[in-house]
């Protein structure tokens, strides 16, 4: 057979194989979602905060504008590790629950959101801005700036009430999160950060544990031995760990050793000594009896 064609075959194959092992690094194709949103019966105000969870996790989150989310910009729940198919997602209006639903990667749902506030509780119109250009980050969570003024506190009595969503899964080494102003004062100036460096840690399913550990201590009076364990694969987790404690029988230095010890070691130069005496009464017998 030719060799340059062994040798493209062999390419081949080594490209297929590649492939086939960082298959499960390529994010997944995520799940939108868009509908209206309604707060005792009525559109939402502009402004109001939708997040998602799941596993008791945000994961994303969005702002509404006219009654409706998940338009502009729209609303995606991201699947970046391949690890969220048939989950359950949980979907929060200004802190309430309101509905859940499957994700599936590729689907477009159209989701209507509705909760029922206390009054006191209802969130004011608010707008937000996007920067021109821009699109939003994972999970469809966007900066936002509330430009709405409260009319009643004027800009210099106001004081900022910040509130955040939880961090969004790490994507890319970075992380987000929507933070919104619950006095409106239309300023920035004590806003929390929205976006931080993050390193990915992987979930269990994705990490074997690899655990290596010290050799035992010498047994300690109260009777223990130690030895330290580490997880090479650094998973953050502890279900196969090996013990690092264990029951030991302390001996302290310059113990002459037990009673029963001591007795065995006596017995077997007791019948050594024996033998010899008997080999020596023997041998005296022999040369009494041969001389004579």
């Amino acid at each position: 057979m030719d060799t340059k064609i062994v040798y493209a075959q062999l390419g081949i194959l080594i490209f297929m194989l590649v492939s086939l092992g960082t298959a499960s690094a390529i994010p997944k194709v995520p799940h939108q979602f868009y509908g209206s949103v309604t707060i005792n019966g009525k559109p939402a105000p502009d402004g109001t905060l939708i997040t998602a969870k799941i596993d008791g996790n945000d994961v994303a989150g969005t702002l509404t504008s006219n009654g409706k989310y998940g338009y502009r910009p729209i609303f995606y729940i991201p699947d970046p590790f391949g690890n969220k198919e048939g989950k359950t997602i949980h979907f929060y209006v200004s802190g309430v629950k309101s509905a859940s639903y499957t994700f599936h990667n590729g689907d477009s749902t159209e989701l209507n959101l509705s909760v029922t506030l206390p009054v006191k509780n209802l969130p004011s119109a608010t707008t937000s801005s996007q920067p021109s250009g821009s699109s939003p980050s994972p999970g469809g969570s966007i900066k936002s700036t509330p430009s709405y003024k409260n009319p009643k506190i004027s800009e210099a009595e106001c004081v900022e009430n910040w509130t955040c969503t939880d961090w969004f899964e790490c994507f890319n080494g970075k992380q987000t999160r929507i933070c919104v102003d619950l006095n409106k004062c239309g300023t920035t100036k004590n806003k929390p950060e929205e976006t931080k460096a993050c390193e990915y840690v992987a979930p269990e399913k994705y990490c074997i544990e690899n655990w290596t550990c010290t050799e035992w201590s010498q047994c300690k009076p109260d009777g223990t031995q130690q030895r330290v364990c580490k997880d090479v694969n650094k998973c953050g987790t502890n279900k196969y760990k090996p013990i690092e404690t264990r029951a030991c029988i302390y001996t302290p230095a310059g113990n002459p050793g037990s009673i029963t010890g001591f007795f065995a070691l006596y017995s077997k130069l007791h019948v050594l000594g024996m033998i010899a005496l008997i080999a020596i009464a023997c041998a005296v017998i022999f040369i009494y009896w041969f001389k004579k």
